[in-house]
């Protein structure tokens, strides 16, 4: 089983995206995919998680397209089930709790209730995407797409399950900054991606440099 996962921007402006998941990431990854016009789906187990989400979105996105100058407001809805969170979206961004298990099933259940054609993201930061795609029939079809803190912080990675569509991974390059979001590749799995790997080690050599007696820690603290 397999689609085709290399779109443009036109190709996919009127069709929906699903986001996953309601807590802080999730909504505020919803936000970003209803800045230009379009419709994101957000499910998520419980009502008011789901309404919570959407009422964030529904009130910072007009802030959020006004600030940065271009798109326009689109609109979030709570869907109550995967399937109605699904229909026709290009694209699903799981962003449930940070737990392996939890991704394996919920990926189980995205594959069984999406369109063939829909690109498969996980936010995950910490596990690779190929850790969750036992239960993914088509594994070209699923990649890493991890956020920050949208829309403070608007980078995203990019990696590769090791059998990503190389489509796939270039339609995201091209279209994910028509969203205000700018999505870098990490061209190899990587745990922590690049940001994370590269900030990883200034904390270390931080702590090195107090403990070497270098600086005191309120200097290092001072500096950043």
């Amino acid at each position: 089983m397999s689609g085709s996962y290399t779109y443009t921007f036109e190709d996919i402006q009127h069709r929906p995206v699903a986001v996953i998941g309601a807590g802080t990431l999730g909504r505020r990854i919803a936000l970003m995919f209803a800045t230009r016009g379009g419709t994101v789906r957000i499910f998520a187990p419980r009502a008011e998680q789901r309404a919570a989400a959407v009422q964030y979105v529904t009130e910072t996105l007009p802030k959020v397209v006004a600030d940065r100058g271009f798109g326009e407001a689109g609109s979030a809805a709570g869907a109550g089930s995967l399937e109605e969170a699904l229909a026709d979206a290009w694209l699903v961004i799981e962003s449930v709790p940070e737990k392996l298990e939890i991704k394996i099933a919920t990926w189980d259940q995205i594959d069984q209730a999406a369109p063939p054609d829909t690109i498969f993201g996980t936010n995950s930061s910490s596990y690779p995407s190929r850790l969750m795609a036992a239960g993914v029939r088509d594994k070209t079809r699923l990649c890493n797409v991890h956020f920050y803190m949208p829309p403070e912080v608007n980078a995203v990675d990019l990696m590769s399950d090791g059998q990503t569509d190389r489509g796939l991974l270039d339609t995201l390059l091209a279209v994910l900054p028509e969203f205000g979001v700018f999505p870098f590749e990490a061209r190899k799995e990587s745990t922590g991606f690049i940001f994370n790997r590269i900030w990883a080690a200034i904390k270390r050599e931080s702590l090195a440099v107090v403990a070497e007696g270098v600086a005191r820690p309120e200097d290092v603290d001072g500096m950043f």
